[in-house]
């Protein structure tokens, strides 16, 4: 009896954790209370905090202390250039007043009731499952909704709308998340390196071939940008292993393609319409490459034209402060290191991502070296190769999920409960 009613409590724990983080990071908003889900897990967790906060280590509070300075200077410093340049864009600095109150405050209550909920919740392996499985369930989501009319209306009647992509009649969806497109699929695509990085440890394999099939199949009717991440952490683990990834990528393959042929059978209109209308907009580049001899797409081109500076010095220098608007005969610009310079100048931009650069590298110093190779690094390289699309760093899903690996890391190296010094 005592083993049945650790089970529960286990599953109850590991349950109740999977919705707080689900909710958290994806964040989906509803229409008819015009409240975002992501603010639940924060509002409860923040009750544990207020009872605990006494007992959290000092070294902890000075991080926050630290985040929350940070975020709050470059959003003082974008502040001013605003107001000086006399433009209505405060876009740049809400996001980092964002990152103070809800990213840096709400990751450390979310962590917090983690650590109070099941201490071995830690280990970063284990934290790292519940993010798999949350891609995994968000994955369902997206796929049901594209073969589902019915269920992608429920959706999109109960979720407000988001972003510049029309999720009632075209074909991208987003699922069950505040947003889509670039950003849902950059995020997605962990769908991909967790499985990799569980594979190289040998554990948890079904759920990893699991979350990486379906993670794949899904981020084809949502973005472009996930796909190519994908294959950017595939070429990765090859170079790594060279031996044991081709055969597990054999094996993966053959897996889709059955899964395909199931697809075929039972929603042959809808297939028929992801041939002729999905597939060739999700592997542009592919059809590019073997018709034109080039792999551009449309979003490249997009993004070749928005990637361009200020021409005179001093914009330059101090920046414009704009982030969404076109100021003073300026193009806005879509790339989030143009935005990011255009908004703070460039020299404060260089220190805004040298400074996360660091900040992420120094995760080095208290993780093991399989979690750094097999997991930071690839995550790292393709987080400031995709900044040049989009600012993913400090916005939406890829945002929350950083704050949150943060913190949890951080009660792992000041209070020792996290499992990851136990593993080789």
């Amino acid at each position: 009896m005592q083993k049945l009613a650790y089970g529960i409590k286990k599953f109850y724990n590991l349950l109740i954790v999977f919705l707080f983080v689900f909710l958290y990071v994806y964040s989906p908003k509803l229409s008819f209370l015009n409240f975002t889900l992501g603010l639940f897990p924060i509002i409860v967790s923040s009750f544990f905090l207020l009872i605990d906060f006494k007992l959290i280590n000092i070294e902890i509070k000075k991080e926050v202390v630290k985040w929350s300075g940070f975020a709050l200077f470059f959003a003082m410093s974008s502040a001013w250039v605003t107001i000086f340049q006399s433009v209505n864009d405060f876009t740049f600095c809400f996001l980092m007043a964002q990152s103070v109150l809800v990213n840096a405050l709400g990751s450390l209550v979310l962590a917090n009731y983690i650590k109070e909920s099941r201490s071995d919740i830690y280990d970063i392996d284990t934290f790292l499952k519940i993010m798999s499985i949350c891609i995994l369930v968000q994955s369902l989501f997206i796929l049901l909704a594209f073969f589902v009319e019915g269920f992608r209306g429920l959706l999109e009647t109960i979720l407000v709308s988001a972003g510049n992509i029309d999720y009632q009649d075209g074909f991208r969806v987003r699922g069950f998340s505040s947003t889509g497109g670039a950003a849902l699929s950059l995020f997605q695509a962990l769908g991909t390196l967790i499985p990799l990085y569980f594979f190289s440890k040998e554990k948890w394999f079904w759920l990893s071939i699991t979350t990486f099939v379906i993670s794949i199949a899904s981020n084809i009717v949502v973005g472009r940008s996930g796909i190519m991440c994908v294959i950017f952490f595939i070429v990765y683990y090859i170079f790594l292993m060279p031996k044991k990834i081709p055969m597990l990528l054999i094996k993966l393959l053959c897996l889709l393609f059955v899964i395909y042929c199931l697809l075929l059978n039972f929603f042959p209109e809808k297939m028929q319409f992801f041939m002729e209308s999905v597939a060739p907009w999700a592997f542009e580049m592919f059809f590019n490459l073997t018709e034109k001899g080039s792999v551009n797409t449309s979003s490249s081109d997009d993004l070749k034209t928005m990637l361009h500076l200020p021409i005179n010095f001093l914009d330059l220098f101090f920046g414009m402060g704009s982030f969404d608007n076109s100021v003073h005969g300026f193009e806005r610009s879509d790339s989030g290191y143009v935005k990011t310079i255009v908004s703070i100048g460039l020299p404060l931009a260089i220190v805004f991502y040298i400074s996360i650069l660091w900040k992420l590298l120094d995760i080095r110093s208290y993780t093991n070296k399989h979690f750094f190779k097999f997991f930071l690094i690839p995550f790292i390289i393709s987080l400031f190769i995709f900044e040049i699309k989009e600012p993913f760093i400090y916005q939406n899903f890829m945002c929350r999920f950083l704050s949150l690996l943060f913190f949890i890391l951080y009660f792992g190296k000041y209070e020792k409960t996290i499992g990851y010094r136990k593993i080789a």
